[in-house]
């Protein structure tokens, strides 16, 4: 079970924990480098851009799910996207547990 599992299920971290330095920073500095090539992509190479969010959400961007670049996302492995979602800084996020939710959870 990942750090990210337990936190889901409830237990509580010591954020000094080997673990969870270990996953959580290591997802943090994932997603970082990722967003910071998407937000350095032309705004009209759209198939680099898809190409670099299914890096960030893992493989798992829905069909004609698209995030309107600049953004920020520090833990990509607990953000769930909606199918045949736009998405730019404005919208707003449901939030559950420790997982975001942007637009329908279908």
């Amino acid at each position: 079970m990942s750090v990210f599992d337990d936190l889901r299920n409830g237990t509580a971290y010591d954020i000094r924990n080997e673990d969870y330095l270990r996953e959580a920073h290591g997802e943090m500095k994932r997603c970082r480098r990722i967003c910071w090539q998407i937000n350095q992509t032309d705004p009209d190479d759209r198939d680099a851009i898809i190409t670099l969010e299914c890096e960030l959400f893992c493989g798992t961007l829905p069909e004609r799910t698209f995030l309107t670049p600049p953004f920020q996302v520090d833990v990509a492995c607990c953000l769930k996207l909606g199918r045949c979602e736009y998405s730019s800084w404005r919208n707003d996020r449901r939030e559950c547990d420790y997982r975001y939710w942007f637009g329908s959870n279908s």
